[in-house]
C-alpha cells in the first residue's frame, strides 16, 4: 500500500506577509471579504489596518469633512479603524443606490430621497459621479445622468450656502471660500473637479511656484515680496481683461480663472487671488473695496516697517497698495485720495474705501458683477452651444444657476439689521423682498427638489416680518406635494389636442434649440400674471392648446 504523498504548501502562501498583503489590494474588497475565509494567515493579513486604508484611498476619491481624512492619513496607520471606515462608507453608498433608484423610478418622495444623500455631503460624490456617467446602454441612461447631476449640483450649493452661514456668523473670514462658493453654484463637471479643495490646491501650487521661482523670498522685505508677487502673477498669465472682453459672466468665478489658460478675470478676482497667494507667503493682505476698482492693500509687519526696518513705537502701521489687474507696481495713496477727490467723496468716508474691505461686501459685490453679467448677456453669443472653461456651459439652465448664485448670496449676506424702519429700512426691506420673491420663483422652476436649502437658509431671514406666513405656506405647499403620490394624466377625450408625448425629442421652431418632453398639460394652468406676462391669449388657440414641459 502506497503511503500519501506529504500536502505540498500553495505557492501563494509560501510568500512573504508583506507582499501576500500587496497582492490582496489589487484584490475587490467583496471577493476579499471570501478569500479571508480560506485560512487564518489570509484572514490575518485582510485585517491589516495598512490595507483598509489602501482601499480606502483607492474607492473613494472624495471624504467628507467630518472624516479629517488628511489628519487621519498623518497618523500612525495602527491608530485608525480603516476598515471599519471603509465598511461604513460602503453601507452608505448602498443605502445612496437604492435612493437613487427609487428618484428615478417614482416622482413621490424625490424631494426627500435627495435631500437625504444630499445630506451626505461629500461621501456621496463618488458614487454619484459613477452615476452621471452611466454608459449609454443603460435602459435609463438620461434620467439617471440627469438625477445624479441635479443630486451632486445640490450638494455644491448646501457647501456653498455652509460657507456663506461662516462668513456670515464672523466664522470664517476666507475670500477664496466665499467667493469659490459662487462656482460651486454652477459646477458641472463629470470628473468633479473645480471644487473648493481643487481652488485651494491651486492657490497653493501658485505659492509653490512663486518660492521656487524666489528661493530667498523669506529674507525679503514685505514691500519687495508683494510687488515681486504681483510680477509673478501677471507673469503666470494673471494680466487682467481688454477693455472689449470686460464684465463677462466667466471673470465672476474664481475657479474659472485658475483653471482657465488666460486666466480672465474682474479686478475683484484678480486681486483675491493674489491676496490668497500673498497669505501663503506671509503677506498680509487684503482688497479694498475702492469705487468702481479694487485695490489690494498690503500691511506691515507688527513693528517692522514694509522695507524691513523696525518700526518706530509711536508710528502708524505701514501699508501699502498694489493693484494686480492692471500692473506690478505700486499705487501711492496721495493718487488714490485725489481719485476720491474727483468723485466728490468726503475725506471722512475716505477709510471706508481705504482699508481692508469686509468679505461680505466683496461677497455681495461679486453678486451684482454676476447679475449684471446674465441681464446684460455680456459675452454670451450662443447660449445653447458656446462653453465656459471646463466647468460649466452657457446652456440656458446654467445662466440661471449663475444668476441663482447671486441672489442667493445677496439675499443672505446682505445686511439686515436696518430693515426694520426708516427711509433706509423701508428701501431694504423692499429690496429684501423682491430678492426672496426672486430666488424661490427660480427654485420653483429650474430646483424644486432644493426647497430644502430654502428652507434651511432663508427662513430664519424672515423671522417676524410680513412675508414669513407666505414663505412658510410655500415650504409646507412644496413637501406635502412632494410626500403625496402624483395624480396620473391619463389621456382620454380632453387630451385630443396633445399631439407630442413624454420622452419625445424635437428641435423647437423658432428659437432652434434641441428638447425632450418630460410633461404636459392639455392647457394652460399658469397663473394670470405669467399668462399676461407670456401673451399666452394671444397665441393662435390661446390659453386652450397643450403645453409641454420640456428638457
Amino acid at each position: 500500500m502506497k503511503s500519501a504523498m506529504p500536502s505540498q504548501p500553495s505557492f501563494l502562501l509560501a510568500l512573504p506577509d508583506e507582499i501576500l498583503t500587496h497582492i490582496l489590494s489589487y484584490v475587490d474588497p467583496y471577493a476579499l471579504n471570501a478569500i479571508q475565509l480560506s485560512t487564518k494567515r489570509l484572514h490575518t493579513l485582510a485585517q491589516e489596518p495598512l490595507l483598509w486604508r489602501h482601499l480606502c484611498r483607492v474607492h473613494f476619491r472624495f471624504w467628507h469633512p467630518k472624516h479629517q481624512l488628511r489628519a487621519k492619513l498623518r497618523q500612525p496607520v495602527a491608530d485608525v479603524p480603516w476598515r471599519k471606515i471603509f465598511i461604513d462608507r460602503k453601507q452608505l453608498d448602498r443605502e445612496a443606490d437604492m435612493r437613487m433608484d427609487m428618484i428615478i423610478a417614482t416622482q413621490q418622495n424625490r424631494s426627500n430621497h435627495i435631500e437625504w444623500i444630499a445630506e451626505q455631503g461629500y461621501d456621496i460624490k463618488s458614487l454619484l459621479l459613477r452615476h452621471k456617467n452611466t454608459g449609454e446602454e443603460a435602459e435609463d441612461v438620461l434620467a439617471r445622468r440627469f438625477w445624479s447631476s441635479a443630486t451632486l449640483t445640490t450638494i455644491h450649493r448646501s457647501i456653498a450656502m455652509e460657507e456663506w452661514r461662516k462668513l456670515r456668523k464672523g466664522e470664517s473670514r476666507s475670500l477664496e471660500r466665499a467667493l469659490g462658493a459662487y462656482d460651486m453654484f454652477v459646477l458641472d463637471s463629470d470628473e468633479g473637479l473645480g471644487d473648493l479643495e481643487m481652488i485651494h490646491d491651486q492657490l497653493d501650487e501658485l505659492a509653490e511656484q512663486f518660492k521656487m521661482a524666489h528661493p530667498d523670498h523669506a529674507s525679503l522685505s514685505i514691500r519687495r515680496r508683494a510687488t515681486l508677487l504681483v510680477d509673478f502673477l501677471r507673469k503666470a498669465g494673471y494680466q487682467g481683461v481688454s477693455s472689449e472682453r470686460y464684465g463677462q459672466i466667466a471673470q465672476n468665478f474664481i475657479g474659472l480663472a485658475l483653471s482657465e489658460k488666460n486666466h480672465e478675470a474682474l479686478p475683484l478676482i484678480t486681486n483675491v487671488i493674489f491676496c490668497s497667494v500673498a497669505e501663503r507667503l506671509g503677506i498680509v493682505a487684503n482688497p479694498c473695496g475702492y469705487p468702481y476698482h479694487i485695490y489690494s492693500i498690503v500691511q506691515a509687519p507688527p513693528d517692522t516697517t514694509l522695507d524691513g526696518a523696525r518700526a518706530s513705537p509711536d508710528a502708524s502701521p505701514g501699508s501699502m497698495y498694489l493693484d494686480p489687474f492692471r500692473s506690478s507696481a505700486e499705487v501711492p495713496r496721495a493718487d488714490l485720495e485725489g481719485q476720491l477727490r474727483t468723485m466728490g467723496t468726503s475725506s471722512e468716508s475716505w477709510s471706508t474705501y481705504l482699508e481692508a474691505a469686509n468679505p461680505i461686501e466683496m461677497v455681495i459685490r461679486t453678486a451684482r458683477n454676476i447679475r449684471r453679467a446674465v441681464e446684460s448677456g455680456n459675452g454670451i453669443t450662443n447660449p445653447a452651444a458656446s462653453t465656459i472653461g471646463i466647468q460649466f456651459t452657457h446652456t440656458h439652465l446654467n445662466l440661471h444657476s449663475a444668476l441663482h448664485a447671486a441672489l442667493w448670496a445677496w439675499l443672505y449676506l446682505e445686511r439686515g439689521d436696518s430693515i426694520r424702519g426708516g427711509e433706509a429700512g423701508g428701501i431694504a426691506l423692499h429690496r429684501r423682498r423682491i430678492l426672496i420673491s426672486k430666488v424661490v420663483q427660480q427654485c420653483l422652476e429650474f430646483y424644486p427638489w432644493e426647497i430644502w436649502l430654502v428652507e434651511r437658509y432663508m427662513a430664519s431671514l424672515f423671522h417676524d416680518l410680513p412675508e414669513e406666513r407666505d414663505f412658510l405656506y410655500i415650504i409646507q405647499r412644496e413637501h406635502t406635494a412632494d410626500r403625496n403620490k402624483k395624480a396620473l394624466k391619463k389621456r382620454g377625450g380632453h387630451t385630443e389636442n396633445v399631439k407630442y408625448r413624454v420622452g419625445q425629442c424635437f428641435k423647437h421652431r423658432r428659437y432652434h434649440y434641441y428638447g425632450a418632453i418630460v410633461g404636459w398639460d392639455p392647457y394652460c394652468n399658469a397663473g394670470d400674471e405669467w399668462m399676461s406676462a407670456m401673451n399666452i391669449d394671444g397665441l393662435p388657440n390661446g390659453r386652450n392648446q397643450a403645453f409641454y414641459n420640456v428638457l
